[in-house]
């Protein structure tokens, strides 16, 4: 079906993970599928483009000591965004997401510090929102500029879910949310995962069930219908032959309905996670330059 197509370069870069082995929550312990993950992120992942300067530091918060990275832009005006990495909770961090990352500091002209969050089953749900609510607070807190949370898939929901926290905290919120391909809800009967959940597109329907079943501890994934008001503006990227399109459909419909400016952007032929090719994929560059348009927008 025509609807089914791969873009042709992410076709490409499949082909080239296609023999590797896949890291699977599954059948490995998370050590294993967090080794295989960050193998086959390597060869993504340049170390281009350049940065002026490139920090790591630990931020002591509260309940835990979190590891940090801040790529630092030529020019690098006011504000931050912050990132949040993609791996089911489970597996990946900021190296994984280092071409993403760097990418994005580059488009926006604006520094990103990427957190190294405490993943799941070490960490669950809601500890791990917790720690990212924190470090997300302090970065705020410190800033002299707009701030922008952003993260994809995994790293997605944890930056709606912090935001959710700040907001019922009192606490000051971001500028703006942008949501890569979130993993929202516990949920694998919908029609996108039935459309795309085999794994022929890569993410399958079992993987999630078993990113879900690592990271859910004593506090459950969001409700069906979670109170959305006073959020943010908000930018969700999704991706057409991802099991998770219908997460990123309902948020958007979601926040529209709690009144928040909302946008939602899916990119005909674009897989779960597409982002990391963004040095020779158009598809994903394309999409990487709008969420940065939106992160640079004047109230983001």
């Amino acid at each position: 079906m025509a609807d089914l197509c791969v873009d042709a370069h992410l076709a490409e870069c499949m082909d080239d993970n296609a023999g590797r082995p896949a890291a699977d929550v599954n059948a490995m312990t998370p050590a294993e599928a967090r080794a295989v993950y960050a193998q086959s992120r390597e060869m993504w992942n340049t170390g281009e483009p350049a940065m002026a300067e490139v920090r790591r530091n630990m931020m002591h918060l509260d309940a835990v000591e979190m590891p940090a990275v801040t790529f630092v832009p030529d020019d690098a005006g006011p504000g931050a965004t912050v990132f949040l990495h993609g791996g089911g909770w489970v597996m990946g961090g900021t190296a994984t997401h280092d071409g993403i990352m760097r990418r994005l500091a580059d488009l926006t002209r604006r520094p990103v510090i990427g957190l190294d969050y405490p993943l799941a089953p070490d960490a669950r749900r809601p500890a791990t929102v917790r720690a990212c609510t924190a470090a997300i607070s302090r970065i705020i807190e410190d800033s002299e500029g707009p701030v922008v949370v952003a993260g994809d898939s995994a790293g997605a929901e944890l930056s709606l879910s912090a935001t959710l926290a700040l907001r019922d905290a009192g606490a000051t919120l971001p500028d703006g949310l942008c949501l890569a391909y979130p993993a929202l809800w516990p949920r694998f009967e919908t029609e996108s995962h039935n459309r795309s959940g085999d794994g022929r597109f890569g993410l399958s329907t079992e993987t999630m069930r078993g990113f879900w079943q690592h990271y859910l501890g004593d506090g459950e994934a969001l409700p069906a219908s979670p109170d959305l008001s006073g959020l943010p503006r908000c930018y969700i990227l999704g991706a057409a032959l991802d099991p998770l399109l219908d997460d990123a459909v309902d948020l958007a419909g979601l926040l529209k309905a709690a009144g928040v400016d909302c946008e939602l952007h899916v990119p005909g032929g674009s897989t779960h996670g597409f982002l990391h090719y963004s040095a020779v994929a158009p598809i994903a560059m394309d999409a990487l330059a709008a969420m940065a348009r939106f992160i640079r927008s004047p109230t983001g």
